[in-house]
């Protein structure tokens, strides 16, 4: 009876941790040319990121060209955790003033079933709208659209590939993150509004072609 009693909540585990890896994307086939070709997204994907203020509107654009949900809207999906407090070097960042209030969200961005980035955010409530912030708080916007009346622009910090599919080793199987970006918000006045980090996860690859 102890054993049923233990193996409940192992298979429950089990389940759950299944279900979190369903959105995983579908192996591609082990080939030059598949390797060539992720890495050619991961590389389009790099510099769309870098071109566009807004990395919610490229992975909506990306959801819609690669087919990865019937509805291409993304979704930010609250991570629950302790807030964590900002580095000093996103304090400095930011330009805090003496006892300045900083926000903290941390977010899956999902395109349907498909977790497509685990992205970090500080920011200062102080700088945006009530409105903005009860959204931030109470909704699953993303920050970058819950703030795109201020016209924000993207000062990248920096842009790391933690995967290169045409030399990696252990065949086409991709670690959890293939991209790191890190960058700075920033709203007329050269005023910081928000530092994020985003970690883009294999499913960004979607179908292999």
């Amino acid at each position: 009876m102890r054993l049923a009693h233990v193996a409940g909540p192992l298979i429950l585990a089990l389940v759950l941790t299944m279900t979190a890896h369903a959105a995983t994307p579908l192996p591609w086939p082990d080939t030059p040319a598949a390797r060539a070709a992720a890495e050619a997204r991961i590389a389009h994907l790099q510099q769309l990121l870098e071109s566009e203020p807004s990395a919610t509107l490229v992975l909506r654009q990306w959801c819609a060209t690669y087919h990865l949900a019937a509805d291409p809207r993304i979704v930010a999906k609250p991570v629950r955790g302790t807030p964590r407090p900002p580095p000093e070097s996103v304090r400095r960042n930011l330009a805090l003033r003496p006892g300045e209030a900083v926000g903290y969200r941390r977010v899956h961005l999902l395109c349907g079933a498909h977790i497509l980035s685990d992205a970090e955010n500080w920011y200062v409530p102080d700088r945006l709208t009530p409105a903005m912030n009860a959204a931030l708080d109470h909704s699953d916007t993303p920050f970058g659209l819950a703030v795109r009346s201020l016209h924000f622009k993207r000062r990248t910090l920096s842009s790391d590939r933690l995967w290169s599919p045409a030399s990696a080793g252990g065949g086409m199987a991709a670690p959890d993150h293939v991209l790191r970006n890190e960058g700075l918000l920033i709203i007329d006045g050269g005023v910081p509004i928000a530092q994020v980090i985003e970690n883009y996860t294999a499913a960004i690859l979607g179908a292999a072609p």
